[in-house]
């Protein structure tokens, strides 16, 4: 018996192990269940299915790259032996195409496969547009709630209290929301903002507020072509309201050197003859988005952002609003708060809007896209926002102008109140809540 085990074990090293041969069958955009779709622009996420075949047996575990646009990812199949395998990997979507893709089956060749060639693919994909040049879809009503505190550290025997009131427009309707008592309403010049204003005499410190609104929030996708449809001549003749988004503010200055010099080196020269206005809102978002570095504490001016490349979004909001309308594309902010479910916070937000006659504002992000992919060679969250029926549009431009006083951001992250700026107080928000209702 023991010398049949020794026999054994001295024949193994000499056994034929059939070679390994890896074949790369399809790489196919999928639904959630497998099924081959082409996505449609602006979804969630695209998923991709891989579907591979294995004869013989690896040497060693083996891993799985795919690639889309920027994103890649790596995988690590169960170990098996021969057979058909498939796997679905998700990307983030807020994209439009052509969108490269490619698939590699054991990148680092440690499998033996005696053919790699055969293991690897790519192709492009191009979701699906609306219809439409912009399409709100997947509605959701939420309902905000926030207890605001105000400290005074003057002598001022009074002081002026501004709220912005959230509107409906675009991605976002107003289901319910109610002034504070002693507010008065009145309509900040030249944009038509609705603000609440109260005048309080011998103020006490603190004073607590407490505010709700319930909204339906919508995301938004768009047709690229038929943004591109649009020209520089139908920018000629704006609405007073969409025309005063094409001049200065505080934070907001097209004029400067700065800006006119980004814009310059991010165009061609005549870029009017070659491109449309959303060719060029598009070109300088990404010229933004890789040029700046996300840093707190936060600087809104967009001279400051310029010099010193770093910014957060209200910072890098800025820039790019100060770009849009240096060339004549009138363009706003958007500042509230975005639910982050996966964090389990809200946190206070600034992103963008830029105006196209006959379809209306555009909304898109160029902060997260920075985040996304700082290189800026893809253009996320450009006009295609699917979690934006996740947040709360507090305030659609940058400062308002009302009798006698200019109106800007309090010092806390709050973007629903604002105080006027000569004010010896400070705001702070104590606590908010995130509700969906549906």
């Amino acid at each position: 018996m023991g010398l049949y085990l020794l026999a054994l074990a001295i024949a193994l090293p000499f056994a034929k192990q059939s070679p390994c041969e890896i074949r790369l069958v399809s790489a196919r955009t999928c639904d959630e269940n497998g099924q081959v779709t082409t996505p449609t622009a602006g979804d969630d996420y695209y998923n991709l299915k891989i579907t591979w075949n294995v004869l013989g047996t690896p040497d060693k575990p083996y891993r799985l790259r795919a690639t889309m646009a920027d994103q890649e990812l790596f995988l690590t199949p169960e170990f098996k032996g021969p057979g058909q395998y498939s796997y679905i990997v998700r990307f983030i979507g807020a994209l439009d195409g052509p969108i490269d893709v490619s698939v590699t089956i054991d990148p680092d060749n440690v499998s033996g496969d005696t053919t790699p060639k055969d293991n690897t693919g790519s192709f492009s994909i191009s979701p699906i547009p609306p219809a439409s040049a912009i399409q709100y879809y997947a509605p959701k009503k939420i309902k905000v709630a926030i207890h605001t505190t105000l400290n005074w550290s003057g002598t001022r025997p009074y002081s002026y209290y501004y709220l912005s009131e959230p509107t409906s427009e675009g991605s976002q309707t107003v289901l319910e929301w109610a002034p504070l008592p002693g507010f008065v309403r009145m309509h900040a010049e030249p944009s038509g903002q609705p603000l609440h204003a109260i005048l309080i005499d011998k103020p006490q410190s603190p004073l607590e507020f407490d505010e709700g609104v319930t909204i339906e929030a919508r995301s938004v996708r768009v047709n690229r072509k038929l943004l591109d449809a649009v020209s520089w001549r139908e920018l000629s003749n704006l609405p007073a309201q969409v025309r005063c988004h094409l001049g200065s503010e505080p934070n907001v200055l097209p004029q400067a050197p700065e800006i006119q010099r980004f814009v310059k080196d991010s165009l061609p020269d005549d870029f009017r003859s070659k491109m449309t206005p959303a060719q060029v809102a598009r070109a300088l978002f990404l010229a933004v988005a890789k040029s700046l570095t996300y840093h707190l504490p936060p600087v809104e001016n967009p001279r400051t952002v310029l010099k010193t490349g770093q910014a957060a979004c209200g910072g890098m909001t800025n820039v790019y609003i100060s770009c849009l309308r240096s060339v004549g594309v009138p363009a706003r902010s958007n500042k509230g708060f975005v639910n982050h479910p996966s964090r389990g916070e809200l946190v206070g937000h600034a992103w963008s809007e830029f105006y196209l006659p006959g379809i209306g504002w555009i909304p898109e992000d160029v902060t997260d896209c920075n985040s996304m992919h700082p290189k800026g060679d893809n253009a996320y969250f450009f006009g295609h926002m699917p979690e934006l029926n996740g947040r709360l549009i507090c305030q659609r431009c940058d400062s308002y102008a009302v009798p006698k006083y200019t109106i800007t951001s309090a010092i806390s992250l709050t973007c629903l109140d604002f105080v006027m700026s000569s004010n010896d107080k400070t705001t702070r928000v104590d606590k908010i809540t995130f509700t969906p209702i549906d």
